[in-house]
């Protein structure tokens, strides 16, 4: 059981990295627990120690998606979502090409209209 150890703090890593990245949305928090306990669960009686090692270095990338990877966006007085980078994400990314900073040059003139449809719900049929 020397893995033992390591395996309780990779799931309290990831607990506390999703406290960080899901603040403030109740729904998110919820549901990455849910998750990650699940995904704990699921390996409990893994008894191989390379397949055990395996599951860590997913911990470990995880937890690095969580702390690094994901953005919260806000909604302003504008109505429009803003995402702030902090500085220490934005270094991390700096070398992802799906991070694009937005600029006068990167903004559209005129933005494509936006069209939201949606299906009516039952309770929202006419009789």
């Amino acid at each position: 059981m020397a893995l033992r150890s390591p395996v309780i703090q990779g799931y309290r890593r990831l607990l506390r990295a999703r406290l960080v990245a899901f603040q403030g949305d109740t729904l998110a928090l919820n549901k990455s627990q849910e998750a990650i306990r699940q995904a704990f669960v699921e390996h409990r009686c893994e008894t191989d120690g390379e397949k055990i090692r395996d599951l860590l270095r997913g911990v470990d990338q995880a937890e690095e998606m969580l702390k690094f990877h994901i953005l919260q966006g806000k909604l302003n007085e504008q109505g429009n979502y803003s995402v702030p980078i902090p500085k220490e994400k934005a270094e991390r990314m700096a070398g992802h090409q799906l991070v694009t900073p937005l600029d006068e040059e990167s903004i559209p003139a005129e933005p494509k209209p936006v069209v939201v449809t949606h299906s009516p719900r039952k309770s929202e049929t006419p009789p």
